[in-house]
């Protein structure tokens, strides 16, 4: 038996398909967990959570910041845009069974019998690891709960910024959605921002990634989180944290990895697909750790491994590059065509 983790698949059905084939899934005893944004903005909404959903207890997810704005769609608090590419999933037959599973996942999950736990964006600076169960408890209660449409209706804004104790309410809720769905940069006092999207050595003077803000120790935490959202961050490793987003749906590669506790230090391996082949049929061919090298803040890119980097364009392959108890890596470099657009606008719970 073989757990999985994989970043964000944004309703792209096929190169998850390709990947899972690629890692010898076997749904009878491997599981799977997923960064979140299941859906949102992909090509296929419908099937990809048709299939998830479909693996039963071999699958879990937590939820992304897209999937909730599926949901608020759904029910009729968010607004659509086109961009979004719900409409198949708004006009499917079993609509209903898919968006109320959907609405289930939790927003914090730990792989059992390991020491790893999955969020899509990440936990504030001012909460430990119970903590944060707490709070993600608290909001998934009402999620699953009556008060779920008046929920959706109150979602969207980047106020409150700051963790209260005493935050009540909607605002409450709000902020911790946020946290868990949205975060990507806050402030030395534990603030959240909302306006940047880049990766860190872009980031304006006095902001900080969430698990690097002064005085955050992630490795008290005990275990390792295993995050997406951040594709411009892409596939890396800090302390106390794994990145997983690598922007499949972006023109990037769907990226897993294959956690093993009884391993400290493991071979890292890549499966990549040859540009050159056909990008129908794909051949994939698995990379050693040789051929992958250290690139900026902690991020790995391939290399070719006849020698050099990769010369195709506008493909980056992201590896990593592992001390602690993970297996390995495998990343499926599935080149899709959507163009990059801005994750986060005014008033929308992207």
């Amino acid at each position: 038996m073989a757990d999985y983790v994989i970043g964000d698949v944004h309703a792209c059905l096929e190169p998850l398909e390709r990947l899972l084939e690629r890692l010898r899934f076997d749904p009878a005893g491997d599981r799977l967990y997923f960064t979140g944004d299941l859906i949102g903005r992909g090509p296929q909404p419908v099937e990809t959570l048709r299939f998830i959903r479909g693996l039963g207890a071999n699958a879990e997810s937590v939820l992304g910041n897209h999937d909730l704005h599926a949901l608020a769609v759904a029910h009729g608090s968010g607004a659509a845009r086109r961009s979004d590419q719900l409409d198949a999933l708004l006009e499917a037959d079993d609509r209903e069974p898919l968006l109320e599973w959907l609405q289930h996942r939790p927003l914090l999950v730990d792989v059992s019998g390991t020491r790893y736990s999955v969020v899509h964006a990440g936990i504030p600076p001012q909460w430990g690891l119970a903590e944060a169960h707490d709070r993600a408890r608290e909001a998934t209660a009402v999620l699953r709960s009556r008060q779920a449409p008046a929920l959706f209706a109150n979602l969207y804004g980047n106020e409150p910024a700051q963790w209260q104790a005493n935050l009540t309410g909607w605002p409450r809720l709000r902020f911790i959605i946020n946290a868990f769905t949205r975060m990507r940069f806050c402030r030395a006092d534990g603030q959240l921002d909302m306006g940047e999207n880049g990766p860190p050595e872009a980031a304006p003077a006095g902001l900080f990634p969430w698990y690097a803000t002064p005085g955050r120790n992630l490795g008290a935490l005990g275990r390792t989180l295993i995050t997406g959202h951040w594709s411009r961050l892409g596939c890396r490793r800090h302390d106390g944290v794994i990145t997983l987003d690598t922007g499949c749906l972006w023109g990037g590669q769907l990226t897993a990895v294959r956690l093993d506790p009884r391993r400290r230090r493991s071979p890292i391996w890549i499966a990549r697909l040859h540009p050159s082949r056909s990008r129908r049929n794909p051949s994939a061919q698995l990379v050693p750790l040789s051929g992958v090298e250290a690139g900026h803040g902690n991020a790995l890119t391939v290399a070719d491994p006849a020698g050099g980097h990769d010369p195709t364009p506008g493909i980056h392959y992201h590896g990593l590059a592992m001390g602690g108890p993970a297996i390995g890596v495998l990343a499926a470099l599935i080149r899709r065509h959507h163009r990059a657009e801005v994750f986060d606008r005014p008033g929308a719970h992207q």
